[in-house]
Parts: structure tokens; C-alpha cells; sequence
């Protein structure tokens, strides 16, 4: 009996909750069963450039100043400044040493991945407000909002 073709779904078809969350967190929910981006650096790159605009737009709105994980994995600049005047863990020839190259460079939300050294643990890392305030990477209406939660921030603590 001849097999029947399946149709191929379309991408945006099989987007669940669990594509949303590893796109938003990096973490990848192995427990799910579904049909997810799994380690698939290719599969989730792919997901963010066809989902990123819409999480990104929803993620500003509900947390202004920040950004979700695949936003610092595929479309950050660069990674943020350390700013206790410290050496950047990335350019410590002791780190790449012990870590090796590749593995001393990965990061997670712009800052270093792995803290290999006693120096990358005191580390102390510029805000991601403040590195989207340097980078000019501020949405409109963001720094207003950041303002707001601030000023709000200040009434309600005890004076």
C-alpha cells in the first residue's frame, strides 16, 4: 500500500508556548514532548527572526528596559560593560586559558555564561537599561516608562 504524503506545516503552524519560553529565556524545556527548537541553535535562530518581532514588541510593553534571551543571543551589539573598572572576563588570557576560547565568549544576557574565576564572580555588570541607554537601542515611549516605574518605585518605598 503506497504511503500517504503529508503535507509540510508551516512554520508558525507548531509555535507553542514552550518555542516562546526558550526564545524569551533560553532555557530549553526537554520535558514538553512537543515538537520544539530542542539545541537547535539554527532552529531557534530561526524561530526568533519569524516570532522575535512580535515577543519583542509584547516583552518592551511588559518589561521596559529589558530584552528576552534570544534578543541578547542573535541580536545584541555587543555584550554589557562591566563597570567596577574591571577587566572584561572575554579579554582575561587566564579565563580563555581555562575555559578555552569559544566557551570564555558565551554569554547569557550579555554577561559571561560560565564564571570560571574568583575576578568573574565579584564582576559587577552594567544594568540592561543602562547598556540599551548607551547603545541608543531604547524603543520610543521605553525610557518614559523606565522613568514611571521609577518614580513609582520611589513613592511606595518608606522614606
Amino acid at each position: 500500500m503506497p504511503r500517504l504524503k503529508r503535507r509540510s506545516k508551516k512554520r508558525s503552524a507548531g509555535f507553542t508556548k514552550w518555542h516562546r519560553l526558550q526564545l524569551e529565556s533560553g532555557t530549553w524545556f526537554e520535558f514538553t514532548l512537543d515538537d520544539s527548537f530542542g539545541p537547535d541553535r539554527d532552529a531557534i535562530e530561526a524561530g526568533w527572526r519569524q516570532f522575535g518581532p512580535t515577543i519583542l514588541k509584547e516583552w518592551i510593553a511588559e518589561k521596559p528596559g529589558t530584552r528576552p534571551w534570544a534578543w541578547w543571543e542573535f541580536d545584541a551589539p555587543e555584550l554589557r560593560q562591566r563597570v567596577d573598572g574591571g577587566e572584561h572576563p572575554c579579554n582575561n588570557p587566564e579565563r580563555v586559558a581555562r575555559l578555552g576560547a569559544e566557551k570564555a565568549k558565551q554569554a547569557y544576557f550579555g554577561c559571561p555564561n560560565i564564571l570560571a574565576l574568583e575576578d568573574d564572580f565579584a564582576a559587577k555588570w552594567e544594568t540592561e537599561a543602562a547598556y540599551l541607554y548607551r547603545l541608543g537601542l531604547l524603543e520610543e515611549g521605553e525610557l518614559e516608562a523606565l522613568q514611571s516605574q521609577r518614580d513609582e518605585a520611589n513613592q511606595q518605598s518608606p522614606q
